[in-house]
């Protein structure tokens, strides 16, 4: 207990405990205190190992000082949820996923409602975006890009889809090169679909309005004095349709 303090998270201890227990190794991050009280971060790989006859003789443990790199990680994920943007840090060895709260909130859930296992993500992606997503990640998996950047739409507490705009990135591999670790951010996007949906519709009526009116629409271009007509702005002037729009002098 002499390295036990407040912040140390009792579910990573109780995951240690259980395994040393079990005669299991195990890796796990974990906020340790110095005799002086000073917080730091140290990644921890405990490993048994056995006598001759196969009898377990004890631990060997091999501990790094990660709180350079976590207080980094800190920073960021604090920049990313001060600009309401979700974080979420995939540890592919182990299978969990951290997702952060503005991640959550994005969907309408609370910190306790949203576990660690990727079928968080995976069962409120619709299935066809599922589907579409899985080539972009695979490649990138592979580092055959530099990023995995996908839009699709996801489930929100209230039943609604929301489109969300990801963005992840590997940030570890093993000297085989296979994919340890990925984070990246969830950006809500429904807004800018949902107006732009709706400037489509809009063109689409005052479309059918005008031609329903017999009236034609142009555009001109003052700077470089090129326009465009539509079919029935060409008509009224007597062009054949597809025509290109005239020049001022004609």
């Amino acid at each position: 207990k002499i390295l036990q303090g407040p912040g140390t998270d009792p579910a990573t201890r109780a995951r240690m405990h259980a395994s040393l227990a079990a005669g299991t190794g195990f890796q796990v991050e974990i906020l340790n205190y110095a005799k002086d009280g000073r917080a730091f971060w140290v990644a921890i790989d405990c490993q048994p190992f056995y006598d001759e006859e196969g009898n377990l003789h004890g631990f060997v443990a091999v501990q790094t000082d990660v709180t350079l790199r976590r207080e980094a990680e800190e920073r960021w994920k604090f920049a990313l949820e001060s600009a309401r943007d979700g974080v979420w840090d995939w540890d592919i060895t182990r299978g969990r996923v951290f997702y952060s709260h503005g991640w959550k909130a994005m969907l309408g859930y609370a910190d306790d409602e949203i576990g660690d296992s990727m079928d968080e993500f995976a069962s409120r992606v619709h299935p066809d975006d599922l589907a579409a997503n899985q080539p972009s990640l695979l490649r990138h998996l592979r580092g055959e890009t530099l990023a995995h950047d996908v839009e699709l739409r996801m489930r929100h507490k209230d039943g609604s889809w929301r489109w969300i705009f990801s963005r992840g990135r590997v940030i570890a591999r093993d000297a085989e090169g296979r994919a340890l670790r990925m984070m990246g951010i969830h950006r809500d996007t429904s807004e800018l679909k949902f107006a732009q949906a709706a400037l489509v519709q809009s063109r689409e009526q005052l479309s059918l309005a005008l031609r329903a009116a017999g009236m034609g629409i142009f555009r001109r271009d003052l700077r470089s004095l090129t326009g465009e007509w539509d079919a029935t702005t060409l008509q009224l002037f007597g062009f054949p349709p597809g025509s290109p729009a005239p020049s001022p002098d004609e």
